[in-house]
């Protein structure tokens, strides 16, 4: 494998890290309180894939996030039901 494969996933985890302080701040500004960690465990985009939760916790592995509790989870969901409706 060459350099490029070998970057490539700690590169898509720092990705997802900015992607997922961006979604919070915007579930802030919606008023949603939820964390970045349960913003992505519930990404109904990504959650189909098996992979998705390897990807999980190679991310918490990474960047110590706390698992979400039950209200976190919920306001994500709601976070991702408004966003994909296009309220905001």
């Amino acid at each position: 494998a060459g350099q490029f494969e070998r970057a490539l996933p700690e590169a898509h985890l720092r990705a997802t890290a900015m992607e997922l302080r961006f979604l919070n701040e915007w579930a802030r500004q919606m008023q949603v309180a939820t964390s970045e960690f349960a913003i992505e465990s519930t990404n109904p985009l990504r959650s189909q894939f098996r992979s998705h939760r390897i990807f999980l916790e190679r991310l918490r592995a990474r960047w110590d996030y706390p698992l979400p509790n039950e209200a976190e989870r919920d306001a994500a969901h709601e976070f991702w039901k408004r966003i994909l409706k296009g309220e905001e």
